[in-house]
């Protein structure tokens, strides 16, 4: 599906100015999405984008806890960072027959405000191999073991009697980059908010 996804969209070492693979500089645009499951680990993917609109996909994380844990997880590192948007898979949002509250609202008592993101599955897939066309925009940290397996296997159910329907496993990251690529991925300054 992202067929256009090769070497040149990784960075193997720090990007000038940053002092780890994923440490951006704090002058960076943040950004993540999560996908959160019941039974299966959740899967959250971090983009930073620099001052120049280079956009960096620089932190993963793919972990079954409860959403206290993950969330500390996140805050950990996004931590002074300015964070432009915060996103959540829709189904985060279903509340419980139990208890009437949901994975989202969990969040929020934790501090993190996610917003549902979009379920435009298609115009993700469009627009996320439109970004993945323009050179030198989007970058992708080598150590993103379990986004880089999906841009593999990510693949149409059957392209002659489903040509528009990706197989729906294993999917969670590419998800993920659909919705941040669809939310928008320009620079927001920091200090606009001083």
């Amino acid at each position: 599906i992202h067929g256009m996804f090769n070497d040149e969209h990784i960075y193997t070492e720090p990007p000038p100015g940053w002092s780890e693979m994923n440490k951006p500089p704090l002058d960076y645009t943040i950004r993540y999405h999560v996908d959160c499951h019941p039974h299966t680990p959740h899967a959250v993917l971090f983009a930073a984008t620099a001052p120049n609109g280079q956009v960096f996909f620089f932190d993963e994380i793919f972990e079954a806890c409860t959403p206290d844990i993950l969330a500390d997880m996140i805050k950990n590192k996004i931590d002074g960072y300015f964070v432009a948007s915060e996103l959540m898979d829709p189904s985060g949002f279903i509340e419980t027959m139990v208890t009437k509250t949901s994975f989202a609202d969990d969040f929020h008592a934790c501090g993190l405000q996610v917003e549902k993101a979009s379920k435009d599955l298609n115009r993700g897939i469009l627009q996320t191999n439109a970004a993945l066309k323009k050179p030198g925009y989007l970058f992708f940290s080598n150590n993103l073991h379990w986004t880089k397996r999906e841009f593999d296997s990510y693949c149409y159910q059957d392209p002659l009697k489903r040509p528009d329907k990706p197989i729906d496993k294993d999917d969670h990251f590419m998800e993920g980059l659909h919705r941040l690529v669809l939310n928008g991925l320009s620079y927001i300054s920091p200090t606009i908010f001083d």
